[in-house]
C-alpha cells in the first residue's frame, strides 16, 4: 500500500514578509492580506484550499525547498538567500513578476519572471506566467465556445495612448532609457498592430482604445460609467471575439496572454524575443496565431490566412485546448505546482524552462 505524500514544506524568507504578496506564501498562512485589512476573509481563498495538504510552510532545518518571497532583487539579500539555502543542500527559487528587464543572475538558486528577453536571459532565468484571476468565474463558469465564421473576429481593449502621447513617450524613452524606454517600445508597437488591424478588410477588427491607464478605460470614462461596465467591456470584447491581441506592454510580455486563455479564447501573440513559460512541455504555437515582430504591420494578412486554414471543428476544439491549457498549466495552483516540482525534481543548480 502506497504511502500518503506528506506536503511540500516550505522554507519562506525575507526581511519583512508581512509586505510579501507572493501568492504562494499568503496561501500558505505566511502572510494574510485583504484588501478591506479584514482578518475573516483570504484574498486567495481557491488556492489557500488547494495548497491544504500540498505546501506548507517551514523551518529550514525542515524543509524540501526555500522560496523567496519578495521579489528578486540583485543584491546582499538575494545572496545571503542563495548561500543559505546552498549550505542547507535545498532548492531556492526567487520571482520577479514586474516589468524590469534587468537580468537576474543569483549566485545560487533560479529566477521565475514574468518580463525576460531570449537575448539576454541567464542560465538561472525562467519564464514564469503572469498570475491572473480565472476569467470564466466572472462570466458564468461555463465555457461559450465560438463557431467559426467567414472572417476573423480580433478583439483588443485596453491601453494605446493618443498620438501626441505615444510621441511623448518615444522622446521620453530615447532621452531617458531604460523603463521610458521599454514603455514606448510597447505602446508604439501595439499602436502599428492596431493600425493594421482597423484598417483590413480581411478582418473584422473590434478594438477599444484607450487613451489612459485606469481599470481599463480614461479617467475621464471611469467617472462616467463606473468601473464595473469598464471591466465589463473588457470581458465581453474577449468573449466576443474568435482572437484577442496579445501584445507587451512596458514588460517583455503580455498580461492579456493567459487572461485569454482563461476564457478559452485563441490568442493573437505578438513575438517580441519573448521567452514563454514551460516551453519544453507546451507547444505555444499549437494555441496561438503567432506573429513576429517584423511582421506586425501585416498583422491582418497573417490571421486572415490562419482562420482561413483552421477547419471549423478545429477551431472549436482549439478553444477547448485552450481553456484546459489554463487549467493545466496557467492557473495559479499549476504554475506554482509546476515550479515546486521543478525544483524537487532537477535542484537549483539547473531547471527546465
Amino acid at each position: 500500500m502506497d504511502e500518503p505524500r506528506r506536503p511540500i514544506r516550505i522554507h519562506f524568507t525575507g526581511r519583512d514578509l508581512a509586505q510579501s504578496r507572493l501568492r504562494l506564501a499568503v496561501a500558505c498562512g505566511v502572510v494574510r492580506q485583504h484588501p478591506d485589512g479584514s482578518p475573516d476573509t483570504h484574498p486567495y481563498e481557491d488556492l489557500a484550499e488547494y495548497a491544504r495538504g500540498r505546501w506548507e510552510a517551514s523551518p529550514l532545518s525542515e524543509a524540501d525547498v526555500v522560496v523567496h518571497a519578495l521579489p528578486y532583487q540583485n543584491g546582499a539579500e538575494t545572496e545571503q538567500v542563495a548561500r543559505e539555502a546552498e549550505a542547507a543542500g535545498l532548492p531556492c527559487i526567487f520571482f520577479r513578476l514586474t516589468d524590469d528587464p534587468t537580468p537576474a543572475n543569483p549566485p545560487y538558486g533560479v529566477v521565475y519572471r514574468t518580463s525576460l528577453y531570449r537575448d539576454r536571459r541567464t542560465p538561472r532565468e525562467f519564464a514564469s506566467p503572469a498570475i491572473t484571476e480565472d476569467l470564466l468565474v466572472e462570466c458564468g463558469g461555463e465555457i461559450v465556445v465560438r463557431d467559426k465564421g467567414e472572417r476573423a473576429v480580433v478583439g483588443f481593449c485596453g491601453h494605446v495612448g493618443t498620438p501626441r502621447q505615444r510621441l511623448f513617450r518615444r522622446a521620453a524613452g530615447a532621452l531617458l532609457g531604460g523603463g521610458q524606454r521599454d514603455k514606448a517600445t510597447g505602446i508604439v508597437l501595439r499602436a502599428r498592430a492596431l493600425k493594421a488591424l482597423r484598417s483590413s478588410d480581411r478582418i473584422e477588427p473590434r478594438l477599444i482604445e484607450r487613451t489612459q491607464i485606469w481599470g481599463w478605460a480614461s479617467t475621464d470614462e471611469a467617472q462616467d460609467t463606473g468601473r464595473e461596465k469598464l471591466r465589463r467591456d473588457f470581458l465581453d470584447n474577449l468573449l466576443e471575439s474568435d482572437y484577442g491581441l496579445a501584445l507587451r506592454g512596458k514588460g517583455n510580455y503580455s498580461f492579456r496572454l493567459y487572461e485569454i486563455f482563461s476564457l478559452g479564447r485563441v490568442p493573437l501573440f505578438v513575438d517580441t524575443r519573448c521567452v514563454l513559460p514551460f516551453e519544453d512541455e507546451i507547444d505555444w504555437k499549437r494555441h496561438c496565431i503567432w506573429v513576429d515582430e517584423s511582421e506586425v504591420d501585416r498583422i491582418d494578412e497573417v490571421v486572415a490566412q490562419f482562420h482561413a486554414d483552421l477547419h471549423p471543428d478545429d477551431y472549436r476544439q482549439l478553444q477547448l485546448d485552450n481553456r484546459q491549457l489554463w487549467l493545466d498549466a496557467l492557473s495559479p495552483a499549476a504554475i506554482y505546482t509546476k515550479i515546486l516540482a521543478r525544483a524537487l525534481e532537477t535542484g537549483s543548480a539547473s531547471a527546465t524552462g
